[in-house]
């Protein structure tokens, strides 16, 4: 991991910080806020950051975010392919090449609902939408989202036919309908009390100095 040290010099009239990197600086002295590290001359939280989690430059794949320093797929996506770099590029629960599970093909002419194979019939019975070889709910599909060929980007998910960013989404937050109680606010995909939080304090981008407390909004 590459830390940052903080280096200040007093001249007259003026106090200059030099910030630089520097391995394994031993001691304790940084130029960002409590939970944050120097990554591309940026102060980054690596437990929360898709482009630099856990450590510096190590960015999460597509369907996939960064929870506490660790690249996670989302709900019914899996890494069948082993590669950080593509993310989560498989839906298990309607992928027919991966229905259930990593390598678990449906026989031709079938398609993969829920995590089991079963026919075209099925599919329209249930009042889904066959899109190709995948039969889909369009108001929750990732790459059918309102329709066949609707792909919504990383990191928004598909809520009610619309690609909703849940990242940040008052109604959607962390997930499709999980609304955030009057008063907190949705910072990377959890409702949190802005004027306590010393993570968030005052908006989901400013965090407090180590051994500050957040009163009213404000780091003290």
């Amino acid at each position: 991991m590459v830390r940052a040290c903080k280096l200040t010099l007093l001249l007259p009239a003026t106090v200059i910080l030099l910030q630089q990197y520097t391995a394994g600086c031993g001691d304790d002295y940084y130029p960002c806020a409590k939970g944050q590290y120097l990554c591309d001359n940026m102060c980054v939280d690596f437990e929360f950051d898709d482009n630099h989690c856990g450590e510096c430059d190590n960015a999460c794949g597509i369907r996939s975010d960064c929870i506490r320093g660790v690249c996670e797929c989302l709900v019914d996506y899996a890494d069948c392919d082993g590669e950080q770099s593509t993310g989560c590029e498989v839906n298990y629960r309607f992928d027919p090449d991966h229905c259930g599970a990593c390598g678990q093909k449906c026989p031709a002419g079938e398609f993969c609902i829920g995590g089991t194979c079963q026919t075209r019939e099925f599919c329209e019975n249930i009042g889904w939408t066959v899109c190709e070889r995948y039969c889909v709910d369009t108001m929750n599909d990732m790459d059918n989202c309102g329709g066949c060929g609707y792909k919504c980007g990383h990191p928004n998910s598909c809520c009610n036919g619309v690609c909703t960013p849940t990242r940040s989404n008052q109604d959607h937050c962390g997930g499709c309908n999980i609304a955030c109680d009057p008063g907190l606010t949705c910072c990377f995909d959890e409702c949190v009390d802005l004027m306590t939080t010393v993570y968030y304090c005052g908006s989901c981008d400013h965090g407090c100095q180590t051994g500050q407390t957040c009163v009213d909004g404000v780091c003290q």
